[in-house]
């Protein structure tokens, strides 16, 4: 199939804002992983700060990052749970105090009894 001329200008410009995009996560990812790494060190505060100095376009992007890196650990959480509760244990452990509480509050009361049990052994 031809694609028109509309249609070739249509993809360029998708394909143009889909590079800028992939340049600015590029950008933006340090300060999100400097972030993360200053929330494990349970430095909040200092974390805020670099969040709250983002841009506006910038924030956007680390929000993105964000919830890209929370759907992976709440993915990983009830696969464990699923299989090795015990194992989930360990791995809501390993996160920072903000990503535990937010993991321990979207179970549901089902999986929330199997990491008890996993807790327990």
């Amino acid at each position: 199939k031809y694609e028109t001329a509309e249609e070739k200008q249509i993809r360029q410009i998708k394909e143009k804002k889909e590079e800028v995009r992939k340049e600015a996560k590029l950008k933006v990812k340090p300060t999100y992983d400097q972030t993360k790494e200053l929330l494990d060190k349970g430095k909040d505060a200092e974390a805020d700060a670099l969040v709250n100095n983002l841009s506006d376009e910038d924030y956007e992007i680390y929000k993105d990052i964000r919830q890209a890196e929370r759907t992976k650990a709440t993915t990983t959480l009830r696969e464990l749970l699923s299989v090795n509760p015990q194992k989930a244990v360990e791995f809501i452990r390993s996160q920072n105090q903000r990503e535990q509480e937010r993991l321990l509050d979207l179970m549901t009361d089902e999986e929330y009894s199997k990491y008890e049990s996993g807790k327990n052994e």
